[in-house]
């Protein structure tokens, strides 16, 4: 319920529309200051932020932020498909993909392979790859873990993503959306992967110390100052931790 649509506005600038356990909710005309400042700024000239502050500034200085950003300068149909599902996610969400993205771009300067995956609302989701693969091979491994992903979350819609490890740069994406359907190849295929993680647990762990710190190369000094190599001291007990 509300009075003016600058109020719609300024709610979806504030929370992306998300009205959380909510069907309903009262919004009083306050919720449109930051949008009225703004517009007053920028016609006008008067002092204040010419952008609200909300989702356009949530994602400033973030992992996500500079992937959307680079994004928009992109022209590849998969990469603005993951750009326009990662703009709707809800501010948990996002707080799990950016913990995920650092961690996975940390981990995979051991040369190898690592990934997220989470599964969203609305039955969709998103995979994210990070490794040094050239395209050939990587764009190919992307594709199919994003469909046995879709598959076995019985999915209508699945995003993928591949970054570079040391920038987490785009490299590019890709865009799964088609309804599901049971299949007995992909009920084979699929048999033998691991159940997804409850989420609770994947929240603990990506803001584990384990995460939240780069890990050394192989040969460098271990994180824990030991003064040891990393692959004789903590490698092994960080794995056990941890990045798949």
């Amino acid at each position: 319920l509300l009075s003016h649509e600058i109020t719609a506005l300024g709610f979806h600038l504030k929370q992306n529309l998300w009205l959380g356990d909510f069907n309903l909710l009262l919004l009083d005309d306050d919720i449109s200051t930051d949008v009225n400042i703004a517009m007053a700024a920028r016609r006008e000239g008067v002092p204040g932020k010419k952008t609200p502050p909300g989702i356009l500034t949530y994602l400033q200085g973030t992992p996500l932020g500079h992937i959307l950003a680079e994004i928009e300068t992109r022209s590849e149909p998969g990469a603005v498909g993951v750009g326009l599902e990662l703009l709707k996610l809800s501010g948990e969400s996002t707080n799990d993909l950016n913990l995920g993205i650092k961690k996975i771009a940390a981990a995979a300067r051991d040369g190898r392979q690592h990934d997220i995956t989470i599964a969203l609302a609305e039955e969709s989701g998103i995979t994210v790859h990070c490794n040094s693969d050239p395209d050939a091979v990587a764009q190919p491994e992307l594709g199919h873990h994003c469909e046995t992903r879709k598959y076995t979350n019985k999915a209508h819609q699945w995003c993928g993503l591949s970054i570079v490890p040391e920038t987490m740069a785009v490299r590019f994406g890709l865009m799964l959306d088609y309804p599901w359907e049971q299949d007995d190849e992909m009920d084979a295929a699929t048999a033998g992967m691991a159940q997804p993680q409850n989420i609770d647990d994947v929240r603990k762990y990506l803001k584990s110390r384990s995460a939240a710190k780069p890990r050394p190369g192989r040969n460098q000094p271990c994180h824990c100052g030991s003064g040891k190599k990393y692959k004789k001291c903590c490698l092994t007990k960080d794995e056990e931790a941890g990045a798949r």
